[in-house]
């Protein structure tokens, strides 16, 4: 498990997990998050929009990371027993701008999209998705 928290999938919400994430970024611990909730065989898909609601409240760095060739791994079991290669491209750390008041649905979204634009530019354009006709990110 390697300190991972479960999720609950079947909700839309899981309250205990995201309390567990918070925590751990309150304590300076890194957490790493998949935003889209599952592999893609097709390119990225449209991320859920609850790590950018926890990179508000906590103010955590963000480190984004592209990571390519998942689609050899077929099962976990390739974990072990690796058939193909994975690269993996690391962004800059950066920081979402403070916002003022809570933030609703709208910036929430705004922000999820503007992280994932920067994973985006970390992967070649086959594998951006939904993300693949965004603007460059800075």
């Amino acid at each position: 498990s390697y300190g991972a928290f479960p999720l609950d999938r079947d909700k839309d919400m899981d309250i205990r997990a995201y309390r567990w994430v918070i925590n751990q970024l309150n304590k300076g611990q890194p957490v790493v998050l998949f935003p889209e909730g599952t592999r893609s065989p097709n390119g990225m898909i449209k991320a859920k929009s609850g790590f950018a609601q926890i990179a508000l409240h906590t103010q955590a760095p963000i480190l984004p990371v592209g990571i390519t060739g998942t689609e050899s791994m077929g099962s976990w079991g390739r974990v072990f027993f690796p058939t193909g290669r994975l690269k993996i491209n690391v962004g800059r750390v950066f920081s979402l701008p403070d916002v003022q008041g809570k933030p609703n649905k709208e910036i929430i979204d705004s922000f999820a999209d503007m992280i994932m634009e920067r994973v985006a530019q970390l992967l070649p354009e086959s594998y951006r998705g939904v993300y693949g006709h965004q603007r460059e990110a800075t």
